[in-house]
């Protein structure tokens, strides 16, 4: 097992100098790996957490953890953590909350001990567990592929070696080691597949681990060409930026799963696959401009060419205050504003920038999202138009609606920031000052 070991590092990319947090429990899965480690001299430092879930057993954990150590010259880090508080905080079990509290002191210490790599015992078993967990509960092609080897720093190096391959190991090289008695109840869904289910399928087919380890490793092979063709369909039909996802629709109708290829575009924003399946059937129907889908921290929003995904975030109603004529303001936009002569100027047609009479502004000026009820003269009309009205006929999108502003003066509009100006600020032939405003997308 120590070559498997230095072979399956190498398969990696993982040098064999590089220096290595163990992540050590006490049970047999974990004092072989500290076993293999120190066989192999390996640089490495190992880390063990006592929550006192056990009472004198979680002890007896720690003290088997330290005398192996000791006795192997191998350094130990050991920190008693309760989780009781954590649980109450965040909401979750137990288990979460140890396996929480536990990953998040074993990176400090990584970074403390300035090592490149935090290594856990998980085996064939546990992966093999995953995937019949995912299944049980519904799953894509990702979560079939089971555990991953390697993850940013975080090494499973023993994935390849089944449970009872590490038990022989264990007893063949008189390897120390505590059980862990809640591995015998069923009242854990883990425990139930482990000590149930995987025995009867062990009855069909003795060979069932061998079998998952080349089953594994297919499906491996299998999601990584999957995601590598999935990634082009999806570079090809998205715009990534700063502000978010936008889709376009069309070519994603025109996709061969359209539902699938949506899923997996938006899948980390918190979407699931019914969802998509949702949006894919209400983009088929002639009325779907304006329809939002919702998870806990984004919207998807449907418009007439895209396919929206924004971060849902706390509505702004603050007005800004522009006191005088030489002013820069940022407040989710900028506006720099710079006064000159009449004459002392190009006039630029760019939508960013406002030209306005600055004898018929009022200060301080005011600058806030446009409302409902807001209205305006457009600049070369006649008459009052409704500025909802104005970004209808100008094919504006929802969400570029939700983030325009209006800069007033006097309680009226002289300018939809960006677009236009109202027609009784413009410049006339008895304009002696000018106000250039500039406005700039943050």
């Amino acid at each position: 097992m120590k070559e498997a070991l230095q072979h399956t590092l190498n398969s990696l990319g993982v040098s064999l100098d590089a220096k290595f947090v163990l992540a050590v429990s006490g049970g047999v899965d974990s004092m072989v790996l500290l076993h293999l480690f120190s066989s192999a001299r390996l640089n490495f430092v190992v880390a063990h957490c006592n929550f006192g879930l056990r009472g004198k057993e979680s002890d007896q954990d720690q003290e088997l953890v330290i005398g192996s150590c000791e006795k192997l010259g191998v350094t130990q880090f050991v920190k008693q953590i309760s989780v009781d508080e954590y649980k109450k905080s965040q909401g979750v079990s137990t288990q979460m909350a140890a396996r929480d509290l536990r990953y998040k002191w074993f990176r400090e210490l990584l970074s403390q001990e300035k090592g490149d790599y935090l290594v856990t015992a998980h085996h064939l078993n546990d992966s093999v567990e995953t995937v019949l967990l995912n299944m049980v509960r519904g799953t894509g092609i990702e979560g079939i592929k089971g555990i991953s080897p390697l993850r940013n720093e975080l090494i499973r190096p023993l994935l390849a070696v089944s449970k009872r391959e590490i038990q022989n190991y264990a007893q063949e090289n008189n390897v120390l080691f505590r059980e862990d008695k809640s591995n015998r109840s069923n009242n854990y869904k883990r425990n139930k597949l482990r000590n149930v289910v995987v025995p009867i399928l062990e009855e069909i087919n003795p060979s069932f681990m061998e079998t998952m380890k080349n089953n594994l490793s297919h499906f491996n092979e299998t999601f990584e060409f999957y995601q590598h063709s999935m990634n082009s369909v999806i570079e090809s039909i998205t715009d990534l930026k700063e502000n978010g996802l936008s889709i376009y629709w069309e070519k994603l109708m025109q996709c061969e799963n359209p539902s699938l290829v949506l899923f997996e575009a938006v899948k980390s924003y918190g979407f699931e696959r019914s969802q998509t399946d949702d949006v894919v059937r209400t983009l088929s129907q002639n009325h779907f401009v304006g329809k939002e889908f919702f998870t806990l921290s984004h919207r998807l929003l449907l418009d007439r060419t895209k396919i929206f995904v924004r971060k849902i975030e706390e509505e702004k109603n603050e007005i800004i205050s522009v006191k005088n004529q030489n002013k820069i303001v940022t407040f989710g936009l900028k506006l720099t504003f710079k006064q000159f002569p009449v004459g002392d100027f190009d006039l630029l047609t760019d939508s960013k920038y406002a030209f306005v009479d600055a004898e018929k502004l009022v200060f301080p000026l005011k600058l806030r999202k446009w409302k409902e009820g807001d209205k305006f003269q457009p600049l070369g009309m006649f008459g009052k138009k409704k500025v909802s009205d104005f970004l209808i006929d100008n094919k504006v999108s929802k969400i570029e609606k939700e983030k325009t502003w209006v800069l007033l003066s006097e309680d009226k509009i002289c300018w939809i920031v960006g677009r236009r100006i109202d027609d009784s600020f413009k410049l006339t032939s008895s304009t002696k000052t000018v106000l250039k405003i500039t406005f700039d997308s943050n």
